[in-house]
């Protein structure tokens, strides 16, 4: 009967720890894939907020950074106008916009790249208007 009782505590204990195992591995990964949830977020609302003040002002150039801290963070915008050459030589005020989130995971440094087009049209001024 002792052998018995030994025999099912081994089974339960290789059970069970190959199911905290997999609980830790799950749980691990549930908060890295949250984390770039949250980090992208941010980075789409900065990205956001950068695209309005750019285009309030008249010139297509623009350099920002934000840090955020919960999960840290560092993004960089810029933004630049295109060579008006090859296929955007008909459609003047197209604008490179270039952000970059890079945060630290573990001991190594990760980052993404994101490069989007702005069409920004050129605004006309009053006298033209009126001629």
């Amino acid at each position: 009967m002792l052998t018995e009782v030994l025999l099912a505590l081994a089974i339960i204990g290789i059970v069970l720890t190959s199911l905290f195992s997999l609980q830790s591995t799950v749980l691990t990964r549930i908060a890295g894939t949250s984390g770039k949830i949250i980090r992208f977020l941010a980075a789409e609302n900065f990205l956001i907020d950068t695209r309005q003040k750019l285009l309030a002002q008249e010139s297509g150039q623009m350099t920002q950074e934000k840090k955020i801290t919960d999960p840290a963070a560092m993004i960089r915008y810029q933004a630049k106008n295109i060579i008006q050459e090859g296929y955007f030589k008909k459609t003047p005020g197209i604008v490179q916009e270039e952000m970059e989130i890079t945060w630290k995971d573990g001991r190594s440094t990760r980052s993404e790249f994101i490069v989007t087009l702005l069409y920004k049209p050129e605004k006309k001024s009053k006298k033209t208007q009126t001629a």
